[in-house]
């Protein structure tokens, strides 16, 4: 459960360890997703400013969008179930 001084006797322990414990675990993978994404997107902006990438050669950056899109899409479902459930 979240720390000592939580007391909420309303709803049941087992219910409430169990939420909590996927609470953590499903914001903590995603929090690793976008740190992972925004250090794809990093690098990319960086290689980008480099001159790396042009009309003929763009397959990482669109492969990093795709990352970062896939990151996005995944919050529009994690957030309604952990927030307005």
């Amino acid at each position: 459960l979240p720390g000592e001084a939580y007391r909420f006797t309303e709803v049941p322990r087992v219910g409430a360890s169990l939420f909590f414990t996927l609470y953590y675990l499903l914001t903590g993978i995603h929090a690793l997703h976008v740190t992972v994404g925004v250090s794809v997107l990093t690098v990319l902006g960086v290689r980008s400013a480099a001159g790396t990438f042009g009309a003929g050669y763009a397959t990482p950056v669109e492969l990093g969008g795709m990352y970062w899109h896939l990151v996005d899409v995944i919050w529009l479902f994690v957030y309604p179930i952990l927030y307005l459930s």
